[in-house]
């Protein structure tokens, strides 16, 4: 026996018995299911690498361009401690 339910859902999806059944059973649903879920979950993985590496390439690039930017110059300190105080009166 076949809930209204699950009919419903094969009705919805366009789910045909297969040839020499008179009726969709859930192992047909399921197996259909089953295929679609899994080629789904590999593309999306697929296409989560494909974002990443975009993701790192404009990190990367960022970071260039932040480091090319940042030109550094470094000026003597001059000496105005205590040390510097007394090798001067030496």
């Amino acid at each position: 026996m076949v809930s209204c339910r699950f009919l419903e859902l094969t009705v919805f999806f366009s789910v045909k018995a297969k040839s020499g059944e008179k009726e969709v059973s859930p192992n047909t649903l399921f197996c259909v299911w089953h295929e679609f879920s899994s080629d789904f979950k590999d593309q999306w993985k697929k296409e989560n690498k494909v974002i990443l590496k975009e993701r790192l390439k404009a990190a990367e690039e960022c970071f260039r361009q932040a480091k090319e930017k940042a030109s550094y110059s470094v000026k003597p300190k001059q000496a105005s401690g205590i040390k510097a105080k007394l090798g001067m009166k030496i």
